[in-house]
């Protein structure tokens, strides 16, 4: 089952290294600007999702990822649990982070939600290839090994072809 059809379903979140069609995703970065995953249809992109808890971890996974050069990384910060009157100044700090680095901001929850994604509990890293499609998904910087060797797969079957 697709990815899509699964979330159509609302069916149970996606297992590692599930893989199958994106959902959409779509959020406004830091500054409010609207953003489009689709939009990066063509490129490797590795996307992730933290928390407040998760910042240190995502810095480390974020750096790795975003250290090859034509991987697009896209690290969407939740910001459920945390209060309503501090989300201005998270904004603020998510657009004020590293240029190289898309960041979105998810203020309800409600991507996290649609990805089955935890990032209380670890980064959740999701390898997407050039076609848009989810090539596998990783949980934390324990597993960003297999992500990266992911990553690296998918860049080569592109140059195969």
């Amino acid at each position: 089952m697709s990815l899509f059809v699964a979330a159509a379903l609302g069916a149970a979140p996606l297992a590692a290294n599930a893989q199958g069609t994106l959902v959409a995703l779509q959020a406004p970065d830091g500054r409010g600007k609207a953003f489009d995953l689709s939009s990066l249809r063509g490129q490797v992109v590795a996307v992730t999702f933290t928390s407040r808890y998760t910042q240190d971890e995502a810095s480390r996974v974020n750096e790795a990822l975003g250290a090859r050069t034509d991987v697009k990384v896209v690290s969407v910060v939740d910001f459920m649990g945390i209060p309503g009157f501090v989300h201005n100044y998270a904004r603020r700090k998510v657009a004020e982070a590293d240029g190289k680095i898309q960041h979105l901001c998810d203020e309800r929850g409600q991507l996290r939600r649609q990805f089955g994604a935890h990032p209380d509990k670890h980064v959740d890293i999701f390898v997407i290839d050039r076609d848009g499609n989810l090539r596998g998904r990783f949980e934390g910087q324990p597993q960003l090994e297999g992500a990266l060797r992911l990553l690296d797969e998918v860049r080569a079957a592109r140059a195969e072809r």
